[in-house]
C-alpha cells in the first residue's frame, strides 16, 4: 500500500468519533490527542526504531540498501529483527495480547508510520494470523504530521517513548549508544537528548564516547557499520572509556610518564582483548581482564612501565603476527559471497580467538605473575617458596630437561641468582655483628 492511500485512510478519521484520548507531550506542550482503532494493513514499521537499531544498520550497511517498510520482504525482515530483539518478552506479551487484548495505546504518524508500538504491531499481526482475525487492529494516537514533516520532533517523541525511563522492555545494550549517535547527527544537542532519554547530560556524553570507541573497534577489524559484532561487548568498552578518560586528565595511579602513543597502544591492545574474550569459549574471563587492565589502580598492568612494556611488546609481536596473517574482510566476502556476512565475521573472529588463545593466556599469565612478584617484593620468603615449588615441579628425568641447551643456561642463571642472594644475606649478617 502506498503513502497516499495510507494518508487518505487516516484523513478519513476526522469524520469519526475517536476511540479514546491520550495525553502526550508533543511539539513542546502537553496535548490530549485522539486515539483510533486502526486497521493493521494501514500501518508500517519504523526502520529508525531504536529497539532494533544495530540489526537494521548492520543489515543496511551489508546489503547497501535501505529497508523500505512498505515493501513486504523488508517488512518481514523488520519483523524478524523485532522478534529477535527480546524473544522472551515477546512471547510473554503475545500470550497477554491473546488473553486480554491491547492495553497500551501506540502512536502513529498520519502517513501510518509507527512511532510507538512497533513490537506490539508485530505481535498483533501474529495474533491476527493465528486466530484468523482479519483485519487485525492497532489502537493508537494519530499525529497530525507525516514522518517527513518534522523528523526531529518525531525522533524526539519516538525516543522518549522507546528509550525513556518509562520504557517497558529493556533495549539491547548497544541500541542506546546508536540512538545517541543518530540524534546528534539529526541535530540534537546533548541536553536535548538527555531530557528525552531521562538521563543526565554526562550520561549522554559518556554514551557518545563509548560509541566512538565501538566505531573505532569495528573499523579496526574491517567491520564498519556491522553493529551486530558488538553483541555482549559493552562492559569492557565502558571500562576502557572510563580509564582512558581518567588518564587523559591525570596519570592517576600510573607511576610513569606515559605519552599519547602509549594510550593509543593501550586502546589497540584492549580492542584485541575485547575481540578475544567474546569469541574464545574457554578464554580468560572478562572480570580478570577488567581488573588487570581497565582499572585506575596500582594493581593494573599499565601502572608499571616495565611490566606494561614487556607485556604489550610480546602481545603486538605474537598476536599481531596472527592478526596480520588472517584473511581480510574482502577475501572472506569474495570467497563466500552467498553467506551472511555477520556469520562470516563470527567465524573469522572465532578462528582468530582460537589461534591467539595460548599466546594471550601465556602472556597474560607472565604479566600477572610479574605484577604479583612486584607487589610481594617486601615478602621475600613468599617469593622464594613460590620459586622453590616451581623448581621442585620440574621433571629432571625428562629429555627436555637433560638435553636442551636453553634449560642448562636457565639453571645456571638460577644458581647465580641464588648464590648472589646468599652472599648478600651472609654479608649483611656478618656486618651486623
Amino acid at each position: 500500500m502506498n503513502t497516499e492511500a495510507r494518508i487518505k485512510y487516516f484523513e478519513d478519521f476526522k469524520n469519526e468519533e475517536p476511540y479514546s484520548y491520550k495525553d502526550i507531550y508533543y511539539q513542546g506542550t502537553m496535548q490530549k490527542l485522539p486515539v483510533y482503532k486502526i486497521n493493521l494493513d494501514f500501518v508500517i514499521y519504523n526502520r529508525w526504531n531504536g529497539r532494533i537499531g544495530s540489526l537494521v544498520k548492520s543489515y543496511e550497511h551489508e546489503s547497501g540498501a535501505e529497508l523500505n517498510a512498505s515493501d513486504k520482504k523488508c517488512c518481514e525482515i523488520i519483523e524478524k529483527f523485532l522478534w529477535q530483539s527480546n524473544i522472551h518478552a515477546n512471547k510473554a506479551t503475545y500470550e497477554n495480547l491473546k488473553e486480554q487484548g491491547q492495553k497500551e495505546y501506540g502512536i502513529v504518524t498520519k502517513d501510518g508510520v509507527i512511532i510507538d508500538g512497533n513490537r506490539r504491531v508485530m505481535l498483533l499481526r501474529q495474533k491476527a494470523d493465528e486466530l484468523k482475525e482479519k483485519p487485525g487492529f492497532f489502537i493508537a494516537v494519530v499525529l497530525n504530521q507525516k514522518l517527513s514533516d518534522n523528523r526531529k520532533e518525531i525522533i524526539r517523541l519516538e525516543t522518549a517513548y522507546q528509550m525513556g525511563e518509562d520504557a517497558k522492555v529493556d533495549y539491547g545494550p548497544i541500541e542506546k549508544y546508536l540512538k545517541c549517535k543518530d540524534m546528534i547527527e539529526a541535530g540534537f544537542k546533548v541536553d536535548e537528548i538527555a531530557k528525552t532519554m531521562g538521563v543526565r547530560d554526562g550520561n549522554i556524553e559518556e554514551y557518545l564516547q563509548i560509541m566512538d570507541l565501538m566505531d573505532q573497534y569495528l573499523d579496526n577489524l574491517g567491520y564498519k557499520g556491522i553493529y551486530t559484532r558488538l553483541d555482549k561487548t559493552e562492559d569492557l568498552f565502558i571500562n576502557l572509556n572510563k580509564v582512558c578518560r581518567r588518564w587523559k586528565k591525570s596519570s592517576g595511579m600510573v607511576r610513569w610518564n606515559f605519552q599519547d602513543s602509549d594510550i593509543s597502544d593501550f586502546r589497540l591492545l584492549l580492542f584485541d582483548f575485547i575481540r578475544y574474550v567474546y569469541n574464545a569459549p574457554k578464554g580468560i574471563e572478562s572480570k580478570e581482564i577488567r581488573d588487570a587492565l581497565t582499572k585506575n589502580s596500582e594493581n593494573s598492568l599499565f601502572a608499571h612501565e616495565k611490566i606494561w612494556k614487556e607485556f604489550s611488546d610480546r602481545h603486538f609481536k605474537d598476536v599481531g603476527t596472527i592478526t596480520t596473517n588472517e584473511k581480510s574482510v574482502k577475501e572472506l566476502r569474495d570467497e563466500n559471497s552467498s553467506r551472511d556476512f555477520n556469520s562470516l565475521a563470527k567465524s573469522r573472529d572465532g578462528l582468530w580467538a582460537k589461534r591467539v588463545d595460548p599466546l594471550i593466556k601465556k602472556n597474560f599469565g607472565l604479566a600477572s605473575e610479574a605484577l604479583d612478584n612486584l607487589q610481594k617484593r617486601e615478602m621475600p620468603l613468599d617469593l622464594l617458596e613460590s620459586a622453590f615449588k616451581k623448581l621442585e615441579a620440574i621433571d629432571v628425568d625428562s629429555l627436555a630437561f637433560l638435553n636442551e641447551e636453553k634449560v642448562l643456561i636457565a639453571v645456571d642463571k638460577v644458581r647465580k641468582i641464588a648464590d648472589s642472594h646468599k652472599s648478600l644475606i651472609l654479608k649483611h649478617r656478618k656486618g651486623s655483628r
